[in-house]
């Protein structure tokens, strides 16, 4: 792999095919290039739907890209800025469970399927936490007015965690 001054590395791989023409056999190199991206957001966004791309990339390509928890703090204890956080002046927006992107796959048609394979997650920090908060989550009701379920909402409870 070579890295290159811009910050993306390349990765070749060769594929050896042989062509049969009447009696003799061929052997072709075709040569295929996959980049691997160092991704750094310059902007966060809270909503799934037509951003405009944060990186453009092909079919293979890998991206490497830190991300943040769900209270807007990074690797390094340090809260995300405001100006990182997507913003919309008719709509206000939680901001909770930052997302990094969106990538967009130069070659990929309407109708294509997009598999992502994720090969590797490091940690970057020794702790995490967890929470449990009503009213929130997949066991609780659509909406404070609307009782949908027989219990109560759990109670509040937060969790902290080392790892190892």
């Amino acid at each position: 792999m070579n890295i290159n001054p811009d910050g993306r590395g390349e990765n070749r791989k060769i594929k050896l095919t042989n062509y049969v023409y009447r009696y003799a056999i061929i052997k072709v190199k075709i040569l295929v290039t996959y980049m691997e991206h160092f991704f750094k957001p310059s902007k966060y966004f809270l909503t799934y739907g037509p951003n405009e791309p944060a990186l453009r990339i092909k079919s293979g390509d890998t991206i490497i890209v830190p991300t943040v928890d769900a209270h807007d703090y990074d690797s390094n204890d340090m809260m995300v800025p405001k100006e990182m956080m997507q913003s919309r002046e008719d709509t206000l927006l939680h901001p909770s469970n930052l997302l990094s992107g969106p990538f967009y796959i130069e070659d990929a048609e309407v109708g294509d399927t997009l598999i992502v394979h994720i090969e590797n997650i490091k940690l970057n920090r020794p702790t995490a936490w967890s929470a449990v908060v009503p009213h929130f989550g997949s066991f609780t009701e659509e909406d404070r007015r609307r009782r949908f379920l027989l219990n109560e909402p759990l109670e509040r409870m937060t969790f902290d965690w080392r790892l190892e």
